[in-house]
Formats: structure tokens, C-alpha cells, sequence
């Protein structure tokens, strides 16, 4: 599955950034939400075969692709590095698709540590990761991957501290080269400068114009989110009655912020600790009241199938916290409002959310009738998101 979600993000037309085509496709940029949730479960296997890790360093690069270009709205699972400490051979391929788009990209630039874990990087760089460095330096039958390991070797050496035991490790490797004996011993000296650069590298500041843009950064997230903090304290009103639906919608992704897998949230209480309680609980009565005001579309009533609209993130949201809260009860609602909810449930992200066995349960006809309306009338589903409506449709409907 994660091949096919990688042919997805790389098919023609691309996404323009600047007036230029970036590497990643126009009309599926939402398969980076979605290429992190497997590939973790991809990662969670202590052995991988050959081919699934060059497809889960491809994956990697990809996502590098996708932060570069701002096309992803959630930040990655942070999970995500901690698999990877498990994989070094990921890591290792990784870093040579990473090297190899620099040096086809200016082949005149020195290869550096920032150049391939620059800012938008998903790895970052490890002192493990010195180990398969060195076993480039020794089996590699091409030269310049054994000098390009040396100098990453050093720059790793340099911002972990130089410490002896990698500094013998590197020489041991290069004995009986004389070339890269002597590319050793002018990239092992250390000047005043070199000290003052690999102090930063250890802050995890590569630049001068990092350091000129983290402040920037730091500067204009803070004003942002005070402008941002002040718009939804004047617009209480329309939060409560579900008029300022992108605000909603935000606001209903930061509350779930530590959730990958589904759209929407099914708890307020994160959104307190971040907005305070007057604006989390202005929010939470917008999601509950928005959900019964539009109907969603089924996948094959969309007139753009591979986007989903703001108001099924606050429906979602609006009907788990409903639940959640005691305001709701499937039991209780007319059959109408049961097909409503079926509607938002089909167009949950990954996979069916928890409460639709409930609401067939108590409402099964317009349940099956939602599902087997979909399968009918859009085979698409089955190939696409097969994963949950073919294994759920036995469980809920039959």
C-alpha cells in the first residue's frame, strides 16, 4: 500500500511552487497525511526486506518534499523517529537519496551534515548513525561515496562531542587509503571557527540564516497566534453558533493534534489547556450544533473526490463530543439525523470511527442502506479504502 501511495504523490500535474513544478503531484498532495500512519506500521517490524526499505527511505524523502512545500496540516507522529532509531539500513538509504538529489541538483556544492538534514528533513542526524558511515568507508566500492561518507563521518564526529573513540574508528577505516588520509587530516583540524559552528550544530542551528529565520519564525508565530487569540475572543458568538466554520475547523484539528489517523477530535479538554476554557467551550458547543446543519456528500457525490470540506472535520468532531459529553444518544434520534450521522462517519480519515457500531445498532436499515449505496455506486471505495468498508460492512451491516 505505501508503494502505491508514493506512485500517487509523484503522478503528473505537479504542485507549483514559485512558478516551478515541485516533486510532488497537484492532484493527490492529501496522500501525506496518510503516508506517515503506514508507514509506522511498516517500521514496527523488527526486519525489513531489501525492497521495503528502500520504499520506506523513498517514503521518508517524500515527506521532506511534502513539509518543504507546506502540504501537510498535521505535524508528523512523533513516533515516527523513534522507529527509525531502530532501522539504521532506512536511515542509511535515506541519506543517499537525500545526497544524491543534492548532488544531481548542483554538483558543485561540498557535500555538508546540513545540506542533506536541513530544516525540512524528517531524520535527524544520530551518533549511531556513524557506524554505517564507517562501513561505507570500507566496503564501498566508489570513491565518492567513501569520501562523502568520511566527511559526514567527521561533521558527525565534530557535532557529537569529538569524541575519541569515533575519532580511531575513522582512521582505522581509511589506513590504506592514502587520499582519504589526507582528506581526513584537513577535515579532522579544528579552528576557532569550526568550534564556534559545530557549538551551534549541537543547538541544532546549521546557519546564519537559521538562526536570522528561527527568530523570525519564533517572532511571527508568537504575534500570529496573539492576532489569532484576539479574532476568536471577538467571535465567541459565531464559534458557539457554527457560522466561523475555518476557525472551527482549526481549532478542531489543534485539539487533536496528537491524532493522525482521524479527522476532527473526540475531546475538547486539549483545546482548554492551549485556548483557555472560553474559547474551548465556545468551540465545543459550534462542533455540536454544526453537524445537524449540512449534510456531508458520499465519496461518490463529491465534485472534488480527493478533498474533504472543513465542515466534516467539525461534524466528526461535533458528533464525538456530543457522544462524549452526554448530549447525544443514538438511541434516542430520528432516523434522519441517524443518516446524517452516517454520512460524516464514511468520511472519516483511515478508517470508520468508533461510534458507527453503535448507531447501527439502534439504526441498522439507514446504516446498511448509507454503506451499500457507496459500494454500489462508487467501486472506487473497495480499492481505495477496502482496508475498513469491506471488513466493516460484514460486522455492521450483514
Amino acid at each position: 500500500m505505501l508503494k502505491e501511495l508514493l506512485l500517487l504523490s509523484r503522478e503528473a500535474p505537479y504542485l507549483k511552487h514559485n512558478g516551478e513544478d515541485t516533486p510532488i503531484s497537484d492532484q493527490f498532495y492529501w496522500v501525506g497525511e496518510v503516508i506517515p500512519v503506514v508507514l509506522i506500521r511498516l517500521l514496527a517490524r523488527s526486519k525489513l526486506k531489501n525492497h521495503e526499505i528502500e520504499i520506506a527511505a523513498r517514503a521518508l524523502w517524500v515527506l521532506k518534499n511534502f513539509r518543504q512545500y507546506n502540504t501537510m496540516l498535521r505535524d508528523l507522529p512523533k513516533e515516527l523517529n523513534t522507529f527509525l532509531d531502530g532501522h539504521p539500513l532506512i536511515r542509511r538509504a535515506y541519506f543517499w537519496i537525500c545526497f544524491e538529489e543534492i548532488r544531481q541538483k548542483k554538483p558543485d556544492r561540498k557535500p555538508s551534515i546540513i545540506s542533506v538534514y536541513d530544516y525540512h528533513s524528517v531524520i535527524k542526524p544520530l551518533e549511531a548513525d556513524i557506524d554505517w558511515l564507517i562501513k561505507d568507508i570500507r566496503e564501498s566500492s566508489s570513491e565518492e561515496i567513501r569520501t562523502t561518507a568520511l566527511i559526514f563521518t567527521v561533521d558527525l564526529w565534530h557535532s557529537s562531542g569529538r569524541k575519541r573513540y569515533i575519532k580511531k574508528l575513522i582512521k582505522l577505516s581509511i589506513r590504506d587509503n592514502r587520499e582519504l588520509i589526507r582528506l581526513s587530516k584537513r577535515e579532522l583540524t579544528i579552528s576557532i571557527l569550526q568550534r564556534f559552528r559545530h557549538f551551534l550544530y549541537r543547538r541544532g542551528i546549521y546557519s546564519s540564516d537559521q538562526i536570522y529565520w528561527k527568530l523570525k519564525n519564533k517572532i511571527g508565530n508568537r504575534y500570529s497566534n496573539f492576532r489569532g487569540q484576539i479574532w476568536l475572543y471577538r467571535n465567541l458568538k459565531n464559534l458557539r453558533n457554527g457560522k466561523a466554520i475555518r476557525a472551527l475547523s482549526d481549532l478542531a484539528r489543534e485539539a487533536a493534534s496528537e491524532d493522525y489517523h482521524h479527522w476532527g477530535t473526540n475531546d475538547w479538554l486539549p483545546l482548554k489547556a492551549k485556548r483557555g476554557s472560553l474559547i474551548a467551550r465556545a468551540a465545543a458547543t459550534g462542533w455540536k450544533v454544526s453537524w445537524r446543519k449540512w449534510t456531508p456528500p458520499l465519496p461518490h457525490e463529491k465534485v472534488e473526490p480527493n478533498k474533504t470540506d472543513l465542515r466534516v472535520i467539525i461534524g466528526l468532531s461535533g458528533i464525538s463530543i456530543s457522544l462524549a459529553d452526554g448530549d447525544l444518544d443514538f438511541a434516542k434520534i430520528p432516523s434522519q439525523e441517524a443518516r446524517l450521522a452516517c454520512r460524516y462517519a464514511v468520511n472519516e480519515m483511515n478508517e470508520f470511527p468508533k461510534w458507527l457500531s453503535t448507531l447501527a445498532e439502534h439504526h441498522q436499515d439507514k446504516t446498511k442502506g448509507t454503506l451499500m449505496k457507496i459500494i454500489t455506486l462508487h467501486p472506487l471505495v473497495i480499492v481505495v479504502e477496502g482496508f475498513y468498508v469491506g471488513t466493516r460492512r460484514r460486522s455492521l451491516v450483514i
